[in-house]
């Protein structure tokens, strides 16, 4: 689209008011046009239009356009459209929502994009697969029928008594005069912004998510037109990527990822019983060579492998198999270490702070923890009859 117009004002060499535009500015949840404003063969990218009042100002990148320049304006088109699609859509949605899920559904926000767009609705609960489902086919339906758009002002009083308060889905307007767009037969709302002359022009609908922002208020996100279609073609080539993946074709895809699944569980229950058996066998032999000191008993080991987690657990175990004993474990793979502090040593006054703090003293590091627990890395790996000596002196106080 192109208009031929004059500079008015122009402020800190980029906000440039006209005295006419056909750019539209930023409102109702829909981003304002942009394009190009030519001068002398030389173009001034226009990059946000907003409304101050009732001017309309042009964001350009710095320029030197002065009042009495004659320019042309380019809107640019794609963009342009992409957004009248988009909001025309918000429309569609609105209305197939208050028909699924009932008259209580209300428009708590939008914000309409290119690629994509969002629209907030009040609803108790989150909405359903299957309801999300039936609000998509609804919308697409009304697309297919190709019905009219229509803008028109009308006297408010009038159009309140042709169409109740859900005009206001959008808030209330001021003034008696109010813009009304009517999706022929289906929807009906106040609204100042860009629209199609008829429902086919929107295409494809496709809604891409939904999410629960605020209790009692849903969020749908969705794209329409090329932008849903490159949607769907990319969910083709994810589904292409997985069937490869797994040998399959898209009709038995599904089976095969569920068995998959079903067969993952089974080998991680089995992985976890595994690793119970082992944990358990691992702490009986580190009792086994546990030493008496005083009313504590230590229990000091030297594992080849395992990271802190791995270590925590297995102290863990044994301090509540003895709620006597102190356990005290070093990998040689990790260098971990990990100090557990069972609840009776605890109460014999036994820390593991100062337990961890003279080992690191003694082997280098770093660490930290509580009475009950201490983690860190050690320097070095000592060999087990140093471990055992120095958290006995430890100890011994």
């Amino acid at each position: 689209m192109e208009f031929d117009a004059e500079v008015v004002a122009v402020v800190d060499g980029k906000y440039v008011v006209l005295d006419r535009t056909c750019f539209y500015p930023e409102g109702g949840g829909q981003p304002s046009d942009t394009g190009a404003l030519v001068h002398d063969g030389v173009s001034v990218a226009v990059r946000d239009v907003r409304k101050v009042g009732n001017v309309v100002v042009h964001v350009c990148d710095p320029c030197d356009l002065r009042p009495g320049d004659r320019v042309r304006g380019v809107v640019g088109r794609g963009r342009g459209h992409a957004l009248m699609w988009n909001h025309t859509a918000t429309h569609i949605i609105l209305a197939a929502a208050r028909r699924v899920l009932g008259k209580h559904v209300w428009k708590a926000g939008a914000q309409k994009g290119v690629e994509r767009s969002r629209l907030d609705i009040t609803h108790y609960k989150r909405i359903t697969r299957e309801e999300l489902d039936e609000i998509e086919r609804l919308a697409n339906t009304v697309v297919l029928e190709n019905r009219p758009v229509r803008a028109r002002f009308m006297r408010r009083n009038d159009a309140e008594r042709a169409y109740g308060f859900t005009l206001y889905q959008g808030g209330v307007v001021p003034g008696p005069e109010i813009r009304v767009v009517e999706v022929e037969g289906w929807d009906a709302e106040a609204c100042g912004g860009l629209h199609v002359a008829s429902t086919g022009e929107v295409g494809l609908i496709k809604i891409v998510r939904t999410e629960r922002i605020q209790d009692g208020v849903e969020r749908l996100e969705f794209s329409v037109g090329e932008a849903a279609l490159e949607y769907v073609k990319g969910l083709e080539r994810t589904l292409a990527s997985v069937c490869a993946t797994l040998n399959a074709d898209p009709e038995t895809v599904r089976d095969k990822v569920k068995r998959l699944v079903e067969e993952n569980r089974e080998l991680r229950e089995r992985a976890e019983r595994l690793l119970e058996l082992k944990e358990r066998a691992e702490a009986e032999l580190l009792l086994r060579d546990s030493v008496r000191v005083g009313e504590v008993l230590l229990v000091a080991g030297l594992l080849d492998e395992g990271d802190l987690e791995s270590l925590m657990r297995l102290g863990i175990r044994v301090v509540k198999e003895r709620p006597d004993a102190v356990a005290a474990l070093v990998s040689r793979s990790e260098r971990a270490l990990a100090i557990l502090v069972g609840k009776a040593a605890l109460g014999s006054g036994v820390d593991a702070r100062e337990l961890g703090n003279a080992l690191l003293a003694r082997l280098g590091g770093k660490g930290g923890g509580r009475s009950h627990m201490f983690n860190g890395v050690v320097g070095r790996v000592p060999k087990r009859d140093e471990l055992v000596a120095v958290l006995q002196r430890a100890l011994k106080g």
